[in-house]
């Protein structure tokens, strides 16, 4: 069972568009830096807003390591950002805030990765207002393989 007590989900919000933030950073990113992003787009559980929004957004599942290499590359390539927090939207009312594609990445990677049973003994090992809202929502939620694409 994966540890996700210092997983959180993020959303950076910019005062341009997707096309600006594509110009400012993917253009002008090496190699290296473009095989990374796209690794996260296309296997990490995020989402972005559409490419005709005046300001922009992504969504991001994600750790500690993962939001400092996404803070330093956006830093790098100066790009203005601010960061809202909805970790604790997940429990109380995920459909204000988080699409429905990412609630369907996220419900697919915790059903992979979490286990009722798993979940149990973390509440047996650091009581149940100790365990991640990731855990209370897969409990709350029952995520199962037949629920989790309807």
């Amino acid at each position: 069972m994966i540890d996700l007590t210092n997983y959180k989900i993020l959303k950076y919000k910019y005062n341009i568009s997707s096309e600006e933030i594509e110009e400012a950073v993917w253009d002008k990113m090496n190699e290296e830096e473009i095989k990374w992003a796209v690794q996260i787009t296309l296997e990490g559980i995020n989402d972005t807003s559409s490419m005709d929004a005046k300001k922009s957004w992504d969504l991001f599942f994600l750790n500690d390591d993962l939001r400092a290499k996404i803070e330093n590359t956006l830093d790098k390539y100066e790009v203005e950002f601010e960061i809202e927090d909805l970790t604790q939207t997940l429990l109380d009312n995920p459909e204000d805030h988080l699409t429905d594609y990412f609630i369907e990445k996220l419900d697919e990677f915790l059903y992979d990765n979490l286990d009722v049973d798993g979940v149990l003994d973390r509440i047996l090992d650091v009581g149940v207002e100790n365990i991640t809202p990731f855990e209370k929502y897969f409990l709350d939620n029952d995520i199962n393989p037949d629920k989790k694409f309807l």
